[in-house]
């Protein structure tokens, strides 16, 4: 068993491989990255905002491209991406490895906010459109400030009336007032 380890530690020294024969050294580098990713989790469960920098500096690629494959909007994926850093901000203290890597759970959290995002789209779109398809209604009831008008042009009629001689305002006075129909007023 020794003798196999020291085969290839020399295998890989002359070879230049900087890793030991027979690993992969993309899964040596993905687990890597996950000790990393979780060490800058604990970080922002302890408000350290170095550790989120370097966490978004890291890993918003990822989050990206997962918010635009759902929206398929580059400015709506951006939004998506502030959301989804913000919430980790907010939540790192409630990760849990045991339930999957930190990777995965940012993955979670960019497809979870992007359908949000999706949701809300649709649902202001359909609001919308429901909201084009009723007509203008018009209450016949007069309005506060309609009356109030209504009421200022009666006053200056009434005074502009007072100055006619009277013989004159009876002959005027049946067409201010409204009539029941056209044949009272005859």
């Amino acid at each position: 068993m020794e003798n196999e380890e020291c085969f290839r530690s020399r295998l890989a020294a002359k070879t230049g491989a900087d890793h030991p024969v027979g690993e992969n050294p993309v899964d040596n580098l993905q687990s890597r990255r996950q000790e990393e990713w979780r060490g800058y989790l604990e970080g922002c469960a302890q408000r350290d905002q170095a550790a989120l920098a370097a966490l978004y500096d890291q890993s918003n690629q990822l989050v990206y491209s997962v918010a635009l494959r759902v929206l398929q909007n580059p400015e709506d994926a951006s939004e998506v991406v502030v959301d989804v850093y913000r919430q980790v901000w907010d939540s790192a203290a409630h990760f849990d490895e045991r339930r999957g890597s930190a990777a995965a759970w940012l993955v979670i959290l960019a497809r979870s906010r992007a359908m949000d995002r999706r949701r809300s789209r649709t649902n202001r779109v359909r609001m919308e459109f429901q909201m084009d398809e009723f007509p203008t209604v018009v209450c016949p009831a007069p309005t506060p400030e309609n009356l109030a008008v209504s009421s200022e042009v009666s006053r200056s009629v009434r005074q502009a009336m007072a100055d006619v001689p009277f013989e004159q305002r009876q002959a005027i006075s049946p067409w201010l007032r409204p009539a029941k129909n056209a044949s009272s007023i005859a």
